[in-house]
């Protein structure tokens, strides 16, 4: 039994709630990633009024996160981040809520690119004023873009980030107002390896210091820094900007391209005065017991449902698996079908939205609920899948959203040409406003001292999103992709891909993306072909070993997962063939499937 003081002490000082709450499945906890005790406009409010909502509101969980209001000196960032300890606050210490302290990167000098949020991390990771990141004599050393911050809060063991509060653009082209990378006038490097978009003009939301328009959040999160995205408010209208935006329109076109990153609902409370608060339901795992870090590892793996409605709770299942979870299929033997469910759960009379139920963010079926229908409502249908995608369900007025079902058809990444490229060339657009700051004199108020830095990181997750725009087309002349990649149980199927056509005495360059991060593997270049493979402690093998007739090449994946080697071929190589694909170590934890993974194979004839 709960102890009775804090929560009746909780409830005096929170307003009265005549909300109607929905009785969840069983092992779906809510949470709200987005509080404060800091006002907007007001001074510090006690965590116990932060419990006394969540108590109202009926949330399990409360990320409270110190940002930088009120913080102007070392004194006060240390009065303010003392509660920030990596552990549950003493408050809901024995209770059934749980409240924890968290960091969001907002009013500090490194939320120039968009505001992000670290959970589950300690004084080890808050101790940035000291650390001195960025240009020298920084107010508050927390640098000048949000990467190094990052990689300082992912030192925690249980570290999870994310991107709040976040809107993009929800259109991909605007032909009577985009950005026209074909515009001769622009540098060259604008559009340079360009391979599906000609003759189309981006939508692209303005370089402004406006924190709801993250411009650095598609980069940080391809290169690995960032678990989630988070809508501002799900009853928050489309906002104007120069199209109508939405935290859907990064979301999706993010997933489309191949990138993988969870979601969440946060209040920004006590900002935003939002009554009932939005907030995150996560699926534990079986016999997981529900803690801080436990709930907010299933946030970062994608077990994850979003509500604007506290009446109303939104499932999706995919050939029997949930949010978060991957679905193999193989077209074999012909095109393969996955049953697919949404299941609405529901408290008071049926709602008036209808169930959405999407693939790669386009609509299949809109079903309304019939008035009288008792919950939970479900719709289930079976669809046929050419290509590896994902599934999601939403309701029609966006306030209920879940995470993403991946299906991987014949061990292929998920991966489109349109989608990638329009990030290849945010990435171009994002280096071209960087320019112009330099030629007008701003260039200090966008990247500090940090331009040089700022050029790479931009750079770095171009090179990613070029890797999964190229893997999404035929490969070129005299390259055949084999079999299957095997992925881990931590990271999707990884793809081996190139541009060149292989050539006696001409270097070819391979590249691979979504192998496991930071992880040890090797590129297996040989003469015999095995063409339907050989499993080895979870790798599929294409490429023979019989002696002398390969050899490999060793090499490391950065923390996206990506990596790339140039292959000298010889010119004694001409009129030959080749067989390559990577193989990996899968790191610790993630060896559920195997502690190797591998890539597909690559048949080259060398010309």
């Amino acid at each position: 039994m709960r102890p009775l003081a804090p929560i009746l002490a909780a409830a005096l000082v929170a307003p009265a709630s005549a909300q109607s709450f929905v009785q969840p499945p069983a092992r779906w906890f809510s949470g709200d990633t987005h509080e404060h005790i800091q006002l907007c406009s007001g001074p510090v409010i006690a965590p116990i009024q932060v419990l006394g909502q969540q108590v109202i509101q009926d949330l399990d969980l409360a990320a409270v996160s110190i940002w930088g209001r009120g913080i102007d000196s070392q004194g006060a960032f240390d009065f303010l981040m003392q509660d920030v300890t990596g552990f549950e606050h003493p408050l809901t210490t024995g209770l059934e809520q749980i409240m924890q302290f968290c960091v969001e990167v907002s009013e500090f000098e490194a939320d120039r690119f968009g505001h992000i949020i670290g959970l589950g991390i300690g004084p080890a990771q808050t101790a940035f004023y000291d650390l001195g990141l960025g240009c020298l004599g920084a107010p508050d050393g927390s640098g000048n873009y949000a990467a190094p911050l990052l990689d300082l809060f992912r030192t925690a063991p249980n570290a999870v980030t994310g991107y709040v509060h976040v809107v993009w653009p929800m259109p991909m082209y605007d032909p009577g107002g985009g950005f026209d990378w074909e515009d001769p006038s622009l540098p060259a490097y604008v559009g340079r390896d360009a391979r599906c978009s000609f003759e189309l003009d981006f939508a692209f939301p303005p370089m402004t210091e406006d924190p709801l328009i993250p411009q650095m959040a598609p980069i940080d999160i391809v290169t690995g820094r960032i678990d989630y995205i988070e809508a501002p408010s799900l009853e928050m209208p489309a906002l104007g900007y120069d199209y109508e935006s939405r935290w859907l329109g990064m979301y999706y076109k993010l997933m489309n391209a191949g990138a993988r990153v969870s979601i969440a609902a946060g209040s920004d409370a006590d900002c935003i005065p939002t009554l009932p608060r939005p907030r995150t339901w996560v699926r534990l795992q079986d016999g997981e017991p529900f803690t801080f870090d436990s709930w907010t590892r299933g946030l970062a793996d994608g077990r994850v449902s979003l509500s604007g409605d506290p009446a109303q709770m939104l499932e999706i299942e995919v050939g029997g698996q949930s949010a978060g979870s991957e679905v193999r299929v193989s077209s074999q033997f012909g095109l393969p079908v996955v049953p697919v469910t949404a299941r609405l759960h529901f408290a008071g009379s049926s709602p008036s939205a209808a169930v959405e139920v999407l693939l790669d963010g386009q609509v299949l079926t809109t079903v309304a609920v019939p008035p009288g229908t008792g919950s939970p409502f479900e719709v289930t249908f079976d669809v046929p899948v050419a290509k590896s995608g994902w599934f999601c369900a939403r309701s029609s007025d966006l306030l209920s959203h879940t995470g993403a079902v991946y299906t991987i058809v014949d061990g292929r990444p998920i991966a489109n040409c349109a989608e990638a490229e329009y990030w290849t060339i945010f990435c171009d657009y994002f280096r071209y406003q960087i320019d112009r700051a330099a030629i007008t004199g701003t260039l200090a108020s966008i990247v500090g001292c940090s331009e040089t830095e700022i050029r790479d990181h931009i750079e770095k997750g171009r090179r990613v999103f070029a890797a999964l725009r190229d893997y999404a087309l035929p490969p070129p002349s005299g390259v055949l992709r084999i079999g299957e990649a095997t992925g881990t149980s931590c990271s999707p199927p990884a793809g081996i891909v190139t541009t060149d056509t292989a050539e006696g005495g001409v270097p070819l360059v391979m590249r691979c993306f979504h192998a496991p991060a930071d992880s040890p593997g090797v590129l297996v270049l040989g003469s015999q072909l095995l063409p339907f493979g050989v499993p080895v402690l979870g790798a599929e093998l294409y490429v023979g070993f019989a002696q002398g007739s390969y050899i490999l090449m060793p090499l490391g994946s950065d923390e996206s997962g990506y990596t790339e080697i140039e292959i000298p071929f010889p010119g004694s190589f001409s009129g030959t063939a080749v067989v390559a694909q990577y193989i990996w170590a899968n790191p610790v934890g993630c060896t559920d499937d195997g502690v190797l993974s591998s890539s597909q194979g690559l048949y080259l004839a060398v010309q």
